[in-house]
């Protein structure tokens, strides 16, 4: 509903802004004309229809159409607009936030209209919303987040009446909590992409919409394997929501208002699971209802929450928007050239969900997100293992009911909301940076406090103190008081890995947490099997002690980044760098590139280097006070005399570069459009002689590739060194028009002087030193080209009577590393048979001390079993004895009262003596 209203609000305000730019233009110009011509009536028509209309006034201050003494109506306006399609080019320099661009990478073909925001105050764009609706807006998602989260949780309070009525032990029933935190792991991959064709509240409504019915199937479910299914395709569905929630706090927000905005979405969403453990806390052990209204409970607030986001809801997603705009103005003016960046790049659905199903694994090789995602991981198996581990923790130490048990968990949710206490002093050091910084950016480290406030610290502390206090002598409120520790830790880590990854990888951001995401509920739905053997096992004590000392261990992480993660940020191939304020830098740029050149009437394109995996750099640095600058091309590949991959550079000297046109290309050539999915920027250089090329001092001349696509690369820097023109692409995104504008206007001024020095040359590569190669004098020595070989002749009839020859160099290369990996092989196996015997040793061992100890025993027992019998004989014969002296009583004439009461009393002592005996034996 509320999207609907937003598609016909742009409507509205696309025609009112037609109206109002071209009433201004008319306000602007129609005196002037009407002055030179004042009689001047409208054009006949046959001039018009030779010449069109003419627009000539929004260009150069003259028009038929106001000319004409008659005011415009609007749809006199409208009519004159859809007159002649070359009135789009008038208006589109008329209407704000209208950009005129070539539609192809070469500047050919018809121009394209891009639409953007009217500028930086427009009222469409969700930035410019009003706080109070941005709030509303951000507690909507986080309702979201609250139920799907809640779902994970509200299992795992009936887990004995599931099992129970499933015929299934308990271990095996928590596999629906374990595969539902799977199933969100795994939907986590392709989430993203679907938000950002369809817009987030398509994705949301579709998304909550599955989840409902899923829920419903597993709430129907007639047997332990069906639950489970259904819960893991619920969870699938669940990850949607979860994954563009942070989207869309994203597109509401800037870099300094995420400062509080994120914390508010996280500390209410993060509360999900431990809310569903509350509302499941007392359907369990309710004879009122059955175990499976866990499931209909999420039902229903999952349908409430569907319904919020029908009615209340509005589209978040900028580029959305911004096509709804472009489409207004194709039919208000009947141009099709009027297109939004989202409709230029045209990125398929499908090549969205293959970047986002394959650049996380790229992930593997940034230090910061497998430290995160390993902290995170780690605090998810705590949280979710108390789902199963938590009456081992209260309801058997304590003896409390099933219910009151899981009503604790609203301890941890309380200590979520301590995190609220952070935001004033990260938020006064954000501003502090930014103002110091001078621009909208700042060092990701600040996001780092979050954690180092204490929240690191105070997960190991609550988890000691719940182990070491986890008595049924020591108070309950102590317990209670460490689970609202661990609840404020916990969030508090887990907004600091996020806000931390989300500056620190921008572009790349939605892959690192794509991979976080994944990782840790994937690790964390396996480990809640294995958390009620584990407690069982292992006991509260040591379980909560092993969990501390883990989260010890791992607290030192934020405090490691905040020293030296600029540092690694700088090694890193996705990481953002950025110079602190006192650097002289304007531009300090790495960034991925494809470099195009002409060489024999052919273009020639480098995209991939040698491994395929890494990528072909560009890197620039320029300041503009003292008119430096530096250009780089760096191209990794493998080379005989060094071991592994080494770069080889190509460094653009500034006095030698003639000329430098840049381009914001829409569309590009084939192979850059595989490389970049989006809109990229084409840097043309012309320089005045041939490039150098610098390698490793190390390196053997002439250069020789290991590799065949070493040998590609090789040949493709070679042609590179001979030719003076050549053109580089890279994201449009990553410098600013600006300054590649002060760079151009100071190589025209020919004033741009080098950054580095030949002397510097001694620094590069660690150390170790580089030299310059030039390979155009080893084109002759050199092999030929890996494209250009041609086939061996064919070989010389073998002489059989001569003694065959050895195997090539390469086949005995391959057959001493085939013997070596079989005797690798063996000796493993080797090893592993020795540490099989050791501990069948060990085994045996302890089996004779077990057998020794029962012979023992057994000695023991037939000892006293003789004295039994010895003191049984005796006992018999007092007995006797005893019986004698009542029968001469009675014949004497005693009492008989007495008498039995006396031989009562003489019976129980001797039963007494018995039973002490046997006891002590």
């Amino acid at each position: 509903m509320q999207s609907l209203l937003q598609y016909r609000r742009a409507a509205a305000a696309a025609q009112a802004q037609i109206d109002r730019d071209v009433e201004m233009a008319r306000g602007n110009i129609l005196p002037d004309a009407r002055r030179e011509e004042p009689g001047q009536g409208p054009l006949d028509e046959e001039k018009e229809e030779e010449s069109g209309p003419d627009f000539s006034i929004l260009n150069e201050g003259t028009t038929d159409i106001e000319e004409d003494p008659v005011p415009m109506q609007r749809n006199t306006t409208n009519e004159a607009i859809q007159q002649c399609h070359s009135a789009g080019v008038a208006l589109s320099q008329v209407l704000t936030g209208i950009h005129v661009r070539d539609h192809d990478a070469q500047g050919h073909g018809e121009k394209i209209f891009v639409v953007d925001w009217q500028g930086p105050d427009d009222p469409l764009s969700p930035q410019n919303w009003s706080l109070g609706r941005r709030i509303g807006v951000t507690l909507q998602i986080s309702v979201i987040a609250v139920f799907v989260g809640a779902a994970s949780g509200i299992d795992a309070a009936v887990l004995p009446q599931a099992a129970a009525s499933l015929g299934v032990s308990e271990v095996a029933e928590s596999l629906a909590t374990g595969l539902y935190l799977v199933g969100m792991g795994l939907g986590s991959l392709v989430a993203g992409p679907f938000s950002e064709t369809f817009g987030r509240n398509a994705v949301y409504t579709f998304s909550m919409a599955v989840f409902m019915i899923w829920i419903m199937a597993a709430g129907l479910a007639p047997n332990f394997g069906a639950q489970i299914t259904f819960r893991f395709l619920a969870g699938c569905s669940a990850s949607t929501p979860l994954v563009c929630s942070g989207g869309s706090i994203a597109d509401m927000y800037n870099s300094l208002e995420k400062t509080w905005s994120f914390p508010l979405y996280a500390v209410t969403s993060f509360g999900g699971p431990m809310i569903g453990a509350v509302m499941g806390a007392y359907i369990g052990p309710s004879t009122a209802v059955s175990w499976r209204w866990t499931e209909w409970s999420i039902l229903i607030s999952s349908g409430l929450v569907l319904l919020l986001v029908l009615f209340f809801m509005p589209e978040t997603y900028g580029p959305l928007l911004l096509q709804w705009k472009a489409a207004h103005y194709r039919k208000i003016t009947g141009d099709d050239r009027f297109r939004c960046e989202h409709e230029i790049t045209d990125a398929s659905l499908f090549s969205r969900l293959k970047v986002s199903m394959t650049r996380p694994f790229l992930m593997l090789t940034e230090p910061i997100i497998i430290a995160m995602t390993l902290y995170i991981s780690v605090l998810y198996i705590v949280l979710f293992t108390f789902l199963v581990g938590w009456p081992y923790i209260f309801e058997y130490t304590y003896d409390l009911g099933q219910g009151l048990t899981n009503i604790i968990f609203i301890a941890m949710f309380i200590g979520t909301y301590i995190n609220f206490f952070s935001v004033p002093f990260v938020y006064r050091k954000t501003t502090k940076a930014i103002r110091s910084e001078g621009k909208t950016k700042f060092q990701p480290e600040i996001r780092l406090w979050y954690a180092m406030l204490g929240a690191a610290v105070a997960i190991p502390i609550s988890l000691f103190w719940l182990g070491w206090t986890n008595y049924s002598h020591i108070s309950i409120w102590s317990a209670i008081f460490a689970v609202v520790i661990f609840g404020y830790g916990v969030t508090g880590v887990f907004i600091c890995v996020y806000m931390y990854i989300i500056d620190s990888y921008e572009i790349y951001a939605a892959s690192a947490l794509t991979f976080v995401a994944l990782t840790r509920y994937v690790i964390a739905g396996g480990m809640t099997v294995v958390g009620i053997p584990f407690y069982e096992n292992m006991g509260t004590h040591y379980t909560l002690t092993i969990m501390a000392c883990i989260s010890v261990v791992l607290a030192a992480i934020p405090y490691i980044l905040y020293f030296y993660g600029h540092s690694i940020r700088a090694k890193s191939r996705f990481a953002v760098v950025r110079k602190p304020a006192s650097s002289c830098l304007d531009v300090d740029l790495s960034a991925p590139a494809v470099v195009e050149w002409e060489c024999n009437d052919e273009t020639h394109h480098l995209v991939k280097p040698d491994p395929k995996i890494d990528d072909v750099r560009l890197r620039i640095r320029f300041c503009d006070n003292t008119s430096c600058a530096l250009f780089e091309l760096r191209f990794p590949m493998n080379l005989k005399g060094i071991k592994g991959v080494s770069d080889v550079f190509i460094p653009i000297h500034p006095p030698s570069i003639i000329s430098l046109d840049f381009t914001f290309a829409a569309t590009a050539p084939n192979v850059v459009q595989q490389k970049f999915d989006c809109t990229t920027l084409r840097l043309d250089f012309q320089v005045s002689r041939n490039l150098e090329v610098l390698v490793p001092l190390a390196a053997k001349e002439p250069l020789s590739p290991t590799r065949a696509q070493s040998g590609r690369v090789l040949d493709a820097v070679r042609m590179l060194s001979e030719i003076t023109s050549f053109r580089i692409y890279i994201e449009a995104t990553k410098l600013p028009k600006a300054k590649l504008q002060s760079i151009s206007d100071a190589i025209l001024q020919a004033r741009l002087k080098p950054l580095r020095h030949q002397d510097d040359l001694s620094s590069m590569y660690h150390g170790t030193g580089a030299k310059v190669v030039h390979l155009s004098a080893q084109v002759q020595d050199a092999p030929p080209s890996y494209d250009e070989t041609e086939p061996p002749p064919p070989m010389a009839p073998i002489n059989e009577k001569k003694r065959h020859r050895a195997g090539s160099e390469d086949d005995a290369t391959s057959q001493i590393a085939l013997i070596w990996a079989e005797l690798r092989a063996t000796q493993e196996q080797n090893q592993q048979l020795q540490q099989r015997v050791a501990a069948l040793e060990k085994d045996n061992q302890e089996l004779k001390r077990e057998v020794e100890q029962l012979q023992a025993d057994d000695h023991n027992t037939a000892n006293v079993l003789e004295e039994l019998d010895s003191r049984l004989l005796e006992l018999r014969d007092d007995h006797i004895e005893l019986g004698d002296k009542v029968d001469f009583l009675r014949e004497h004439g005693v009492d008989s009262d007495a008498i039995d009461s006396f031989i009562e009393k003489v019976k129980n002592n001797i039963l007494d003596d018995i039973s002490t005996r046997l006891s002590r034996s």
